[in-house]
Parts: C-alpha cells; sequence; structure tokens
C-alpha cells in the first residue's frame, strides 16, 4: 500500500475521525474522501504529505477554525472577550491579548457567533453563517470581526408635585452628566452615560422642597429616579412662599394682617 498513489473514498457514507495512518501512504498524490460523514479536525500530517496534489475533503463534518478579531474603538485589540458560537454545534472562545479568536465548528453547519463582556457592546451583535469548505476554499473562515465599545445606558424619570408632573425642574447630576429640565409632562432623561459611572442627582425647584432630596447609583442598566415636590409654606397657612410674596404676605405669618383670616383664605 505505501505505493499507492490514488485513494478514492467519496460518498460511502464513512463516519468518525480520518486515520493519520493514511500519511504513510507516502506515494499518494490524489485523495478524494468528500461526501462522507467524517468528523474531528484532519491531521497535519495528512495535509503535508509530499507529493498530496490533490485532496478533495469537502461535504464532511470536519471542523473548520473561524478566526476573527474584536477591536475597540481605538482598533486597539479586546481581551477576554467571550465569543459564543450558536447553532448545531455550540462552543465558545476567549479572544487573546490581541483580541483574535478562533472557534472550532464542523463543516456542513450554520453559526451564530456573538461577543460577550460585561460592560460592553458590540458591533455588529452577532454574525451567522453556513459553513461549506467547497465554497470558501479551505479549513479556516476568516474576517468574521468585532468593534467593541463601552456600553451607554440612560437615567431617566419624573418629577411631579400633588401627583401632577411637575415642569421646570432642574436635575443637577453629578461629575460630567450636566443637567436636564423636567419638560410639560415632568420627565427629565441623561443619555449615553458611561456603563460603571457613579451618580448622583439633585433636584431643584425655586419654592420646593423634594423627596427624596438626591438619588444616585453606578451604571450598569437604564436607571428610573422619580422625585416628589413639596411646595414650601413656611407658616402652613395653605399658601406657598413664592405665592405669598406675589401677592404681598408674610410667609412667615399666616395672618400677615392679623384680622383672624388666614392669607390663604383672603386670597
Amino acid at each position: 500500500l505505501t505505493a499507492l498513489t490514488d485513494l478514492y473514498l467519496y460518498n460511502n457514507q464513512l463516519s468518525g475521525d480520518l486515520p493519520e495512518s493514511i500519511s504513510n501512504l507516502t506515494k499518494l498524490g490524489d485523495l478524494q474522501i468528500q461526501r462522507n460523514e467524517l468528523t474531528g479536525e484532519i491531521p497535519t500530517s495528512i495535509l503535508n504529505m509530499p507529493n498530496l496534489w490533490k485532496f478533495e475533503y469537502y461535504a464532511n463534518r470536519f471542523l473548520v477554525s473561524v478566526k476573527g478579531r474584536i477591536t475597540d474603538t481605538e482598533h486597539s485589540g479586546m481581551e477576554d472577550v467571550t465569543i459564543n458560537a450558536g447553532g448545531p454545534y455550540p462552543t465558545s472562545a476567549i479572544t487573546a491579548a490581541d483580541g483574535t479568536f478562533t472557534v472550532k465548528i464542523p463543516d456542513q453547519s450554520s453559526y451564530t457567533l456573538t461577543p460577550v463582556k460585561t460592560g460592553y457592546d458590540f458591533s455588529p451583535v452577532s454574525l451567522s453563517g453556513e459553513l461549506d469548505t467547497e465554497i470558501i476554499g479551505g479549513l479556516e473562515l476568516t474576517g468574521q470581526d468585532f468593534t467593541g465599545d463601552i456600553s451607554r445606558r440612560a437615567i431617566s424619570g419624573i418629577a411631579t408635585a400633588g401627583g401632577v408632573p411637575l415642569v421646570g425642574v432642574t436635575v443637577t447630576g453629578s461629575g460630567t452628566l450636566g443637567s436636564q429640565t423636567t419638560d410639560a409632562s415632568g420627565h427629565y432623561s441623561f443619555s449615553g452615560v458611561l456603563y460603571g459611572m457613579s451618580y448622583t442627582l439633585t433636584p431643584s425647584k425655586n419654592g420646593y422642597t423634594f423627596s427624596p432630596t438626591s438619588a444616585g447609583g453606578t451604571v450598569t442598566e437604564n436607571a428610573t429616579h422619580d422625585f416628589v415636590a413639596t411646595l414650601n409654606d413656611s407658616d402652613g397657612d395653605g399658601l406657598g412662599d413664592l405665592d405669598e410674596a406675589l401677592h404681598g404676605t408674610n410667609p412667615d405669618k399666616a395672618d400677615t394682617d392679623g384680622d383672624g383670616v388666614s392669607d390663604s383664605q383672603e386670597i
């Protein structure tokens, strides 16, 4: 057998791994094993046989190396990103220091690659395809690349007074958040907040006290913080301090003119 130059085993419903001992056929030039159910990896010793000029192995279940790279927005490799390969033969891999990865998936099967790392979003979200070594021309598929960026979330809420939306409340965020002002529906929103950022929100509007006086946390998901406003009424007469100032009454005295009728009743 060592003098064998041609070996045709195609379309024979063969299964299992391809025996490495085939590489002992050092004169072999034409090896055709396509259209079987062979699995595993093709031994390197067979691929490197000195006289092998034709090797047909498509339409089996040999493992194909699906390769790609994940980079950040600065084009640097992202390490320790998990690549989940979904499909009939699920598997996974973790990116190296330069962002490269390899997952091995059987030929003639579909796949979906999805990168995952806490605190990051990826573009595209996933890549899908169908492996066919006859089409891709070998046991390697490259170009399965992704770009990762720090996840961004939204912080929002509503300010109300007496159960009614309160417009014009300034909600001031700590650090680089800046501030937002509630609209006619009492709503405010901070968008594009970086994952992992710690923050504090403080509401304010002249003439009002808020509960809670502030709120905050660390960004991991979209967050909601609502505030309830109470009109300041220093003398407890039912007329807010701002209204007292507008009407010229004393906000610290329930009955400014001392006639026995409270300011709120008179106005």
